[in-house]
């Protein structure tokens, strides 16, 4: 699976954001003031362009506190324009755009935004782009992940229990046989309860739910209709693990930030200033600010 899949599937499964968790009220807010302090500057009608925009959460927050506003968000993936939504009149997602190549005109844009997303690119390419399409005056915010964040350790670790998934033979494997009529019920549970009893981190999100779809596969008889269900189940783990590992290597150590504002720098940028955004005592990414 190819990293641009990986994203069409995450976005359209209907998710708002890359990595936030409603339930985690206190990132939520952290992320939400970020925002608020970007519109406060922004006192006449402007336009933003908010890069790696997902379905669109920055564009959601920003719109709704400032007016007179066009906010356009740019994927690579294929994400879904807004409807029925306060204020999605005042937003365009436009799907499959590179940041790295823009295809907007130069000086057009006061403010250009990310959330956890313009890492994923090239900054030798995607920064120029940056450069070209502000306006003089106008700034960039990206929110990016940190290499030691509590979002990057919490997912790098569940990219061993993928690698156990994906063993030879293993769990997906034997599911897969199954549903063809090639390995019995007993194989499947006895593969189940070794993979259960393995002395490493389970999360629920991938573990837990996969157990439970065990249980159903093995309460059908094996079938093309039943073969079918799992292989979208496993292009969904696919593209989960992907999503992950493109995330480790994408967030920023002290280093990657020095080059960063370095870059920006050379680039005429000025102001340029990276920061360190804290949760409750865990480091949650970096806050990359800079105006042309």
């Amino acid at each position: 699976m190819n990293d641009k899949n990986a994203w069409d599937i995450y976005w359209q499964s209907g998710h708002k954001e890359s990595c936030i968790s409603d339930s985690y009220d206190a990132l939520s807010n952290t992320i939400r003031n970020i925002w608020i302090e970007a519109a406060k500057h922004l006192t006449h009608k402007v336009e933003i362009l908010d890069l790696a925009t997902g379905n669109g959460s920055v564009p959601r927050i920003l719109s709704k506190l400032c007016t007179n506003t066009k906010i356009i968000g740019v994927d690579r993936a294929n994400v879904f324009p807004l409807n029925n939504e306060q204020n999605s009149n005042a937003i365009e997602l436009i799907p499959n755009i590179d940041i790295t190549d823009l295809p907007f005109s130069k000086n057009r844009f006061d403010l250009v935004t990310s959330q956890f997303g313009f890492e994923y690119a090239d900054e030798n390419l995607a920064l120029p782009q940056v450069y070209k399409v502000l306006k003089e005056g106008g700034s960039f915010r990206f929110i990016s992940h940190h290499s030691n964040s509590k979002i990057v350790t919490m997912n790098n670790r569940k990219l061993y229990e993928f690698k156990r998934l994906f063993e030879t033979n293993g769990l997906i494997d034997t599911i897969s046989q199954y549903t063809l009529g090639a390995a019995t019920s007993s194989q499947l549970l006895e593969v189940k309860q070794d993979y259960m009893n393995g002395q490493f981190d389970k999360s629920n999100q991938i573990s837990g739910q996969l157990i439970k779809a065990v249980d159903y596969f093995i309460s059908q008889a094996p079938s093309d209709t039943l073969h079918t269900q799992a292989k979208d189940m496993i292009a969904r783990i696919h593209a989960e693990q992907s999503r992950i590992e493109q995330m480790s290597k994408a967030s920023l150590d002290e280093n990657d930030s020095k080059s960063f504002k370095a870059l920006a720098k050379q680039l005429g940028f000025k102001d340029v200033a990276s920061k360190v955004i804290e949760v409750d005592q865990n480091v949650i990414g970096w806050l990359l600010t800079g105006k042309r």
